[in-house]
């Protein structure tokens, strides 16, 4: 396969080398965990590995293996299993909440991957639970959480403003519930942002989701997933977004629902057309199969090396995965383009005024006149960081 150029947010060779033990052969398992100790300082773990480390437990529960830190991993593993029963409860009541309005709902990655392919709540660490659910329905389903003790995780009144009309807010694509315990849950109605071609969503949208979803169910909570091979493309997108930190668990996860699931390859290749994602498939596949994490038709390799990329989509790919540190500015550059591209009103004397319209909108402000309070309350945190650097 074509060797591709591996963004920042991919993996580093410490984490490739934690990786590799996670997802050896029982053959190779104990010579990997001799090396993988041997190089590491268990009270350095970075945040991504220490995430994983409860389906190494799971790995080790196989070998007759007694040391430190193999009891401080199962400690891991207790902590996590605890944490995510109070997420999949309030998941599971929250469904329960929404069959009864017949209402449709999508759980995408780690909910619906411990129910659906680990099939142990302790192996994956879930820190919330994300739905997807059809944009027509999004207010019933506020109004059906804030009544039921589910509030904003973001206080401000900013925050409410912004999905007052989600059909004209092109900015966010998610939002954030907190519940009594803490548990946070991510509504969406769009599995990614708009996109610039064509000021457009993405074609991945809800209604092609749900035309290949799986019915599930969690305890008698009646839901969907996506099929197996829009999971893929949906994690592996994710896995190379900007982060502060290298998000490991995409290939683990991708990893274990081909290894545990039956994929159809033919119909993933059709889905990265239509969803116009063959770069993002295309290094992501290059990764997995150059450290032999997964077994991969060749034809279906050669087929997806085929699809044709564009120097555009190529270096908009990099640019998007080798960002790691968050703007000062939020999403002001974002808005500031995608204005001026494709919905500038007015002449050139008037379209900075209809800008500021723009933004109002985009952020929830009601009122001119309270900018300069939102200011206050979205920046103060970032020019205390900066100033502070």
């Amino acid at each position: 396969m074509r060797d591709f150029k591996y963004p920042k947010s991919f993996p580093n060779k410490e984490e490739e080398l934690f990786l590799k033990l996670l997802l050896s052969s029982d053959n190779d398992f104990l010579f990997l965990w001799n090396k993988w100790k041997a190089n590491i300082i268990f009270e350095e773990i970075n945040y991504a590995t220490l995430k994983l480390l409860p389906l190494l437990y799971a790995r080790l529960k196989n070998f007759d293996i007694n040391d430190d830190i193999k009891g401080r991993i199962k400690g891991t593993y207790k902590l996590i299993w605890y944490g995510n029963q109070f997420v999949l409860n309030s998941t599971k009541n929250l469904i329960y909440l929404l069959n009864k309005e017949n209402i449709p709902v999508i759980l995408l990655k780690g909910v619906a991957l411990i129910n659906n392919v680990y099939k142990d709540s302790g192996v994956r660490f879930v820190g919330d639970a994300d739905i997807l659910i059809d944009p027509k329905n999004i207010k019933r389903v506020i109004e059906v959480m804030t009544k039921n003790n589910w509030r904003y995780s973001d206080s401000s009144s900013f925050y409410a403003n912004r999905f007052l009309n989600i059909f004209s807010n092109k900015v966010d694509k998610e939002i954030h519930f907190i519940d009594n315990r803490d548990v946070t849950i991510d509504l969406h109605w769009s599995l990614f942002p708009f996109i610039f071609k064509e000021n457009k969503e993405h074609p991945m949208s809800y209604g092609e989701v749900i035309k290949h979803a799986i019915d599930c169910d969690m305890n008698g909570a009646k839901y969907k997933m996506p099929c197996m091979e829009d999971m893929i493309i949906h994690i592996v997108i994710h896995g190379a977004e900007r982060s502060s930190f290298r998000a490991l668990r995409w290939v683990v996860d991708v990893a274990y629902i081909i290894r545990e699931k039956s994929i159809d390859w033919n119909f993933l290749l059709k889905r990265i057309k239509e969803f116009g994602v063959p770069v993002e498939l295309n290094v992501a596949f290059s990764y997995l199969l150059n450290n032999n994490f997964v077994s991969i038709p060749e034809s279906f390799i050669e087929n997806l090396q085929n699809i044709p990329m564009s120097d555009t989509e190529i270096k908009e790919y990099y640019r998007k995965a080798n960002t790691i540190e968050k703007s000062l500015f939020g999403t002001l550059p974002y808005l500031w383009t995608r204005y001026w591209r494709y919905d500038k009103k007015g002449s050139i004397f008037t379209s900075w005024y209809y800008f500021i319209d723009y933004i109002c909108q985009s952020w929830g402000i009601t009122k001119k006149r309270r900018i300069p309070l939102f200011i206050f309350e979205k920046y103060q945190k970032r020019i205390k960081m900066l100033l502070h650097k």
